[in-house]
């Protein structure tokens, strides 16, 4: 038997690099590195971001703030 007590929690966070060959890809079809290196972030907290139950006006509103925290 396992006791809510006995169990602690704590929160966690995944950081890590760009995937250098989808960099690759899009710039071999002629990205530049920063235009790349958006699109994969914005893809990335685009999926992230539809998980949250918003509307797609609230969506947007949020993926920009996002971006301007980024700076991208």
């Amino acid at each position: 038997v396992i006791r809510a007590e006995d169990v602690s929690c704590e929160h966690g966070a995944t950081v890590g690099e760009l995937d250098k060959d989808a960099l690759f890809f899009l710039m071999a079809r002629g990205l530049t590195e920063e235009q790349a290196r958006t699109l994969l972030i914005e893809g990335f907290l685009t999926g992230v971001i539809e998980e949250i139950p918003l509307d797609a006006g609230q969506i947007e509103i949020f993926l920009q703030e996002m971006k301007d925290k980024l700076a991208l």
